[in-house]
C-alpha cells in the first residue's frame, strides 16, 4: 500500500516531461528487486546489514539498480546518496530500501512531498519494520527454532549517529565504510611488509651465521694444519 500510495502520487504529481520519458516503476521491477533481495538476505528475515546494501544495489537489475550496467565505484556512491536514505540502525529493512530506490528511480525528493504523503510513507514503513522486529524477537524468544543450523539471530541495534550526534545517511556511512577500509587494507600491507623485511632480514642472519660458521672451521683446519707442520 506504501508503495502504491508513493506510486500514485508520483503519477499525479510529476511532471509531463518525466511522464513522457516514461520514468516508472513496475510490478515486474518490484518482483526483480525482490529476488535481488532474496540474494542478500536469504533467510527472509526482511533485514539486511547497512553494509550489504551495496551488493543489493549491483544485484538488482535497473530502475531499482545497476545489474548489467557498469558503475563505478564512485557512481555506486553517488546512487546511494542519492537514495537519500537516513541510517540510524545497523540493518536496513525491505520497505526503507525498496521506497527509497523506487523515490531514486522516479527522481522524487520524498523530502518535498506533502507532509502529509512523507507522514503516511514514513508510518507505513516504521509499522512493517517494527513488526518484522517483533516477529524475529518472538522466534528468539520462544525457543522455536532452537538447534536450527539455520536459523537467524540478528542484533538489531537503534540509536546510530554521527560524532557529533547528527543524523547519519548511507552515503556517508558507505564512504566512513570505505575509507575505515582503505585505512586496514594500508595497516594490513604495511604488517605483511614488515614481516616480509623481518623474515628476509632472519634470513640473511641465519646465511650469515651459517657462512661465518663455515670460516670459522676452515681457520680452525689452517691452524691445525700449520701446527702439525710446526711440529713436525
Amino acid at each position: 500500500v506504501t508503495l502504491n500510495l508513493l506510486i500514485a502520487v508520483v503519477l499525479d504529481n510529476f511532471s509531463n516531461s518525466k511522464k513522457e520519458e516514461g520514468v516508472t516503476v513496475t510490478d515486474d521491477d518490484i518482483a526483480a528487486f525482490a529476488v535481488a533481495w532474496s540474494k542478500v538476505d536469504p533467510r527472509a528475515t526482511g533485514f539486511i546489514p547497512v553494509t550489504r546494501v551495496a551488493t543489493l544495489i549491483k544485484l538488482a537489475p535497473p530502475p531499482l539498480g545497476v545489474r548489467g550496467s557498469k558503475i563505478s565505484r564512485l557512481g555506486l556512491l553517488r546512487f546511494q546518496k542519492n537514495l537519500n536514505l537516513k541510517v540510524e540502525s545497523n540493518y536496513m529493512h525491505y520497505q526503507d530500501v525498496l521506497q527509497a530506490v523506487t523515490a531514486r528511480a522516479m527522481g522524487i525528493n520524498i523530502e518535498q512531498l506533502p507532509i502529509q504523503v512523507q507522514t503516511v510513507l514514513e508510518v507505513g514503513k516504521v509499522r512493517k519494520r517494527l513488526t518484522a522486529e517483533k516477529r524475529l524477537k518472538e522466534q528468539r524468544a520462544s525457543g522455536s527454532n532452537v538447534g536450527d543450523p539455520d536459523a537467524v539471530h540478528l542484533e538489531i541495534t537503534h540509536g546510530m549517529a554521527g560524532v557529533d550526534g547528527e543524523e547519519l545517511d548511507l552515503a556517508h556511512l558507505c564512504a566512513v565504510e570505505r575509507i575505515q577500509a582503505a585505512f586496514r587494507g594500508r595497516q594490513a600491507r604495511r604488517r605483511a611488509k614488515e614481516a616480509a623485511e623481518a623474515a628476509a632480514a632472519a634470513r640473511a642472519r641465519q646465511k650469515a651465521e651459517i657462512v661465518l660458521g663455515h670460516v670459522q672451521e676452515l681457520m680452525r683446519s689452517v691452524e691445525e694444519d700449520q701446527r702439525r707442520r710446526c711440529a713436525g
